[in-house]
């Protein structure tokens, strides 16, 4: 459907949303939101907000996701104080919250879709799914069981008209 964002990146976010979050809740307790940014051209990437349950908890929502969603091509894993609709806190998460080494997961031989210009088959007209493709996982929150700093405010940041964000 073109770069985002058109009314068709909205409406089928809403309704893949909604859809994901019910299937995550049935299988993961720590899973609190899902976003499908519009820049992640229909569900090619998908944010998730949770408070793990356990050590690997995150781990497996981005497997579960990149394994039996076919659509979904990089997931990002992050603590629910993260406003997932906001690629700012995102990405300084992932940034300030992972390890490369540890935290950035590389499944391939996945299911590739045809919506996805970049997969082996590059859209050609006609061909179903081929399993070729590979999903990317990074797991943005703190690291499970152990001590980690607290994000840091500043008093009176929000009455300081510059710092603050338009809404």
């Amino acid at each position: 459907t073109g770069m985002p964002t058109t009314d068709n990146h909205i409406l089928k976010q809403v309704a893949l949303e909604a859809l994901y979050m019910w299937e995550l809740k049935q299988k993961f307790p720590g899973v609190r939101a899902i976003h499908l940014p519009a820049a992640g051209a229909q569900a090619l990437l998908a944010v998730v907000a949770m408070r793990p349950t356990s050590k690997f908890e995150a781990r497996n929502v981005i497997c579960y996701l990149l394994g039996n969603r076919p659509g979904v091509k990089c997931v990002i894993t992050v603590d629910d104080d993260i406003n997932i609709r906001d690629i700012e806190q995102v990405i300084w998460a992932v940034m300030t919250r992972s390890q490369p080494a540890e935290d950035v997961i590389v499944l391939t031989n996945l299911i590739e879709i045809a919506l996805d210009p970049s997969g082996p088959r590059g859209m050609i007209e006609g061909s179903g799914p081929d399993v070729n493709a590979s999903g990317l996982g990074i797991d943005g929150t703190r690291p499970y069981g152990r001590p980690f700093p607290e994000v840091v405010s500043i008093p009176g940041i929000k009455d300081i008209p510059d710092f603050v964000k338009p809404s």
